[in-house]
């Protein structure tokens, strides 16, 4: 499989902008996926509308639908 990540296309983007980029490269690879569905996510450090630290797991839902 070939690396496609650029990093001239991601720049400073932030850990979710992050994550819907890498989510279309390997959508993109059909060796690695099955048509109509999946999901990715990354697990980060949040805060919480108190203020408070919180672990946090960003689901991006993918599909056909």
């Amino acid at each position: 499989m070939k690396n496609r990540w650029d990093e001239s296309e991601i720049g400073d983007a932030g850990p979710l902008e992050q994550l819907v980029y890498q989510s279309r490269l390997v959508g993109a690879e059909e060796s690695l996926v099955l048509w109509g569905g999946g999901n990715n996510s990354i697990k980060r450090t949040g805060v919480d509308p108190m203020g408070n630290t919180i672990d946090v797991m960003d689901v991006k839902g993918s599909g056909s639908d």
